[in-house]
């Protein structure tokens, strides 16, 4: 493969409130930088690129599109506004980094794939610790705990929020993020799941939505039962203090990790635990947990040097991020569905 550009020139479609840990890391990328910012409100992209050290500001998000300079371009728009300018992205022969939830349901994710495939160019969703390398170490450990992993238990959730949240923030808007606490933060535990299962999909999945606002989950939990007999049942939820733990559970061992959504950027850590027997006569387990460390890995910075190699055309194309996007939007579907109906199982 030839070697193209060095540096992917970005635009970005909206000042929302995680838009600058994505200029962040296009400017700590060695083949990214930052360059224009789109908003409705000329002044409001102005300011933005004041603040962040941006090229340009447009006072709409076609400006951006039309720009010949911009090679790819990041959604972090309402999961609502994602399909429609998705395409118009593709369209315009720019590649994708889309924020999640991808879409509203698969038939929308479908389309949007559709677009990017039809106009040659890469899609790919926001989720950071898929880039991450620890990843790859949680799966090399893996084997410790057994033929195969059993049980996955995960939470996701946040700081617990004001009431002006509930009334005023875009996550409990309808017409904004109709999937509420489950797009927003099960999203992750779902692509966890699939991850310990190789990416294969569940069977069933199972939904029970405890608390709703405007007629979102802000409070639920889930189920997922995969082919090869793992279960992974996860929580989020907008009420609860912030969590992301994970655990991974086989016939031998255990895995654990504290922060599965955001790894530390000078150090990320996960605990394997191969010796929890009961010692006799009492209570406890025999030996402590190994504890495994990846240092320097900044996980943004790493997916935005990975797209953008691709929009370069310094790397092939990768067809597994839509497929994995994807996979998740498929399986959140169940999820709403089951939900719907008080908890019952559904098939993905």
């Amino acid at each position: 493969m030839q070697d193209g550009p060095s540096i992917c020139r970005w635009g970005i479609l909206g000042t929302a409130g995680i838009a600058p840990k994505y200029v962040n890391a296009m400017q700590r990328a060695g083949n990214a930088t930052p360059f224009s910012i789109g908003s409705r409100a000329l002044v409001s992209a102005e300011a933005f690129r004041a603040e962040h050290g941006l090229e340009r500001a447009c006072g709409s998000y076609e400006a951006v599109l039309e720009d010949p300079d911009v090679t790819a371009v990041y959604i972090p728009l309402p999961t609502t506004m994602h399909r429609e300018w998705t395409i118009r992205c593709a369209e315009a022969g720019k590649h994708v980094l889309c924020e999640k939830p991808v879409g509203r349901n698969a038939a929308e994710v479908e389309s949007m794939i559709a677009a990017c495939a039809e106009n040659g160019v890469q899609f790919m969703d926001g989720v950071m610790f898929m880039h991450h390398a620890r990843l790859a170490k949680m799966r090399e450990h893996l084997p410790r705990l057994g033929p195969q992993v059993d049980y996955v238990a995960s939470v996701h959730s946040f700081k617990p929020a004001s009431e002006a949240f509930f009334k005023e923030n875009i996550r409990v808007n309808p017409e904004t993020e109709p999937l509420g606490c489950m797009g927003d933060l099960g999203w992750y535990n779902v692509r966890f799941s699939l991850f310990l299962a190789n990416y294969a999909l569940p069977r069933t999945a199972r939904g029970v939505f405890h608390r709703m606002i405007n007629g979102v989950p802000t409070h639920a939990t889930a189920e997922l039962v995969f082919p090869d007999g793992m279960v992974s049942s996860f929580q989020c939820s907008f009420h609860h203090p912030t969590r992301q733990w994970a655990d991974v559970c086989g016939p031998e061992g255990r895995l654990h990790v504290h922060d599965f959504v955001h790894g530390g950027w000078e150090e990320a850590t996960f605990d394997v635990d191969t010796g929890m027997t009961l010692k006799p006569m009492a209570a406890g387990v025999a030996d402590g947990p190994e504890t495994i460390r990846t240092t320097d890995c900044i996980q943004e910075q790493v997916m935005i040097e990975t797209f953008s190699a691709i929009a370069l055309g310094n790397a092939a194309p990768d067809p597994f991020w839509p497929e994995v996007a994807l996979k998740t939007q498929r399986v959140l579907d169940a999820i709403m569905r089951s939900g719907e109906t008080d908890g019952r199982p559904t098939r993905v």
